[in-house]
Formats: structure tokens, C-alpha cells, sequence
């Protein structure tokens, strides 16, 4: 039990990681390309034009994240209860111990039940 919660805790470990590291990757990539947008709007407009456009998109991914986080979704139904077990009578619990020491006892009488015997012998081949 304790090996499978091990596992699971490292597997989740190592998600985590290759999800941070992928997540440092990407931003050293946006820091690369805003540079590279960066020399390209300053050299074909100027670099007033290139700050303004880059920081538009900037704030504009910003508000766009930020509005996909505030939408709500409505929240699933809740599963319904179950149904409350019928009460237990006195004659339904002496019948469950007597079916649970009849299993004992089969169970019992198969573990004492000595094995098979081997199988015979093959005949010898017939000479020729």
C-alpha cells in the first residue's frame, strides 16, 4: 500500500518538475522573441511604436488570462446519497455468522486436503 502511495508521490514529483522546467523554458523563449519584436518594430517604426506594441500585447494576454479565470463555471450536481441499509435483525446477523463459519470450514477442510498424487510414469518406448 505504502509502495504505491511512494510511487504515485514520486511520478507526481517528476510531473511537477518537467512541468516547472518546461514553464522556465517557455518564459526564457518570450523574453527571446520580445527582443526579437523589439528589433524588428524599432527598425521599421521607431522605437516609440515598438514599445507601444509590445506592451499593448503584453497588457492584452494579461486581461485575456484574467478573464478566462473569472468565468463561472457552474458547479457539478452533488452525487446523491445512498440509500440507507434496511436494519439488521437479530436472525440476519446469526445467518451471516453461520454462512461466514460454513466458509471457514470449507475453506479449512481445502487447506488439510493432501495433493494429488503424480501422474504416471510414460511408458517406456516400445523396441525396435
Amino acid at each position: 500500500m505504502f509502495a504505491n502511495l511512494i510511487l504515485s508521490a514520486r511520478l507526481a514529483a517528476q510531473r511537477a518538475a518537467f512541468n516547472l522546467f518546461g514553464a522556465i523554458l517557455m518564459l526564457i523563449g518570450i523574453g527571446f522573441l520580445t527582443v526579437a519584436a523589439w528589433i524588428g518594430l524599432a527598425a521599421a517604426f521607431g522605437t516609440l511604436i515598438a514599445a507601444l506594441v509590445i506592451g499593448c500585447v503584453f497588457v492584452g494576454l494579461g486581461l485575456l488570462l484574467i478573464a478566462m479565470a473569472s468565468v463561472r463555471r457552474p458547479l457539478p450536481p452533488p452525487a446523491p446519497a445512498p440509500a440507507a441499509a434496511a436494519p439488521v435483525g437479530i436472525a440476519g446477523l446469526v445467518g451471516a455468522l453461520v454462512q461466514g463459519i460454513g466458509a471457514g470450514i470449507v475453506a479449512s477442510a481445502a487447506m488439510r486436503k493432501p495433493p494429488p498424487p503424480p501422474p504416471p510414469p510414460p511408458p517406456p518406448p516400445a523396441a525396435g
